[in-house]
């Protein structure tokens, strides 16, 4: 699961302690969890989200990547979204930086426009 989750030169220097979390996952709660969102479609109920909303994409995720970002980000009344470089779809531990400012900058933008 690592190296999904991760780009491949974090995968090779990741925290113990995240390679232990991913690891450790029970393989048939994973499996679980996948078939339960592999056909889950929420972009229909995204309009009703009047709050501003930021989406966040890894650049190298492969899960999600900035494409289907993208489209997310479409379906909000409205919405931001930023790309993390040098990020995949856990960009929170790739690049805790860029992530903390872009929900500083978001959370302020939200503050000062109300």
């Amino acid at each position: 699961m690592v190296p999904r989750w991760f780009t491949p030169s974090f995968a090779a220097r990741s925290p113990a302690a995240v390679v232990a979390m991913l690891t450790g996952t029970n393989p048939a709660g994973y499996a679980g969890c996948a078939e339960a969102i592999a056909a889950l479609d929420l972009r229909p109920l995204l309009g009703a989200v009047k709050a501003p909303t930021l989406v966040l994409s890894g650049a190298e995720d492969p899960a999600a990547p900035p494409p289907v970002g993208g489209l997310t980000a479409r379906g909000f009344a409205s919405s931001r979204l930023v790309v993390i470089r040098g990020a995949a779809h856990l960009a929170h531990y790739e690049q805790p930086g860029p992530v903390t400012n872009a929900l500083l900058d978001h959370f302020l933008a939200t503050a000062n426009s109300g």
